[in-house]
Parts: C-alpha cells; structure tokens; sequence
C-alpha cells in the first residue's frame, strides 16, 4: 500500500468513527432525553395523584358531614341509636364519626346556636350532644 493509499484508508477510516461516534451521541441523547420525559411524567402523575386524593378526602369529609347531620336528625326524631346503626350498616364508631363530624362542622360555622340543614335553629341543649337522645 502507497502513501496515499494509507492516507485515503485512515480518512475513511476517521469518517466511519465519526459517523460511528455521532450515531453513538445522537442515541445516547434520545435515551436521556427519553429518561427526562419519563421522570416528567411520573412526576407530573404523582402531583396529580395527590390533588385527586386531597379532593377526594374532602369530598368524603363534606359526605360524611352530611350523612352525620341526618342521622343526628333521624335521633332527634327518637330512633334508637344500636338499630339506626344496623340498618345504615355502620358501626358505633362510624356514627360517632359521622356526627362528630357533623357537630364540628355546625360549630365552625356557628358559635353558640346551631342551624340543621332544613333551617330549624337548635340550641346546644337540643342537640344529640345535649343528651337527650334515645339508645
């Protein structure tokens, strides 16, 4: 092989690893950029998990203060406290929850008197925490 010959060989040679060594970088680069997008987006889904527990959290908590209010309402009305309990299908401390739940939101919107949902006006003393309630 001549001088020039050896010349031409390691120019191609030198483009073959360059072309070689930019197809290495180029891949490289999409597997990073790719490594990026997928931390993004599990980021992204995370954050979104945690605003659609919080919503659903307080959606419950606003269910359940609802719920407390009616039943408050329905042992004000006399039912029995054990057989209310049955046929709502909770247990005793489900429905302590549920209207000490209902209790602390009346109370956070009123001090003193308390107002039920149908507009009637209670006093503390009228209310199953006054206890007068059967059970």
């Amino acid at each position: 092989m001549g001088t020039d010959e050896k010349t031409t060989a390691r120019q191609r040679a030198r483009q073959v690893a360059a072309e070689r060594t930019k197809k290495l970088e180029d891949a490289l680069a999409e597997a990073f950029a790719a490594a990026d997008a997928i931390d993004r987006i599990e980021q992204s889904t995370d954050e979104k998990i945690t605003k659609l527990r919080q919503e659903a959290e307080q959606r419950a908590q606003d269910e359940q203060v609802r719920q407390g209010e009616a039943i408050r309402s329905l042992l004000e009305l006399g039912e029995n406290r054990k057989q209310l309990a049955a046929t709502l299908g909770l247990t005793p401390k489900e429905m302590r929850a549920a209207v000490d739940a209902a209790g602390t939101a009346s109370s956070s919107t009123e001090s003193g008197s308390m107002e039920h949902s149908s507009g009637e006006e209670r006093t503390p003393e009228s209310s199953p925490e006054g206890g007068t309630e059967a059970g």
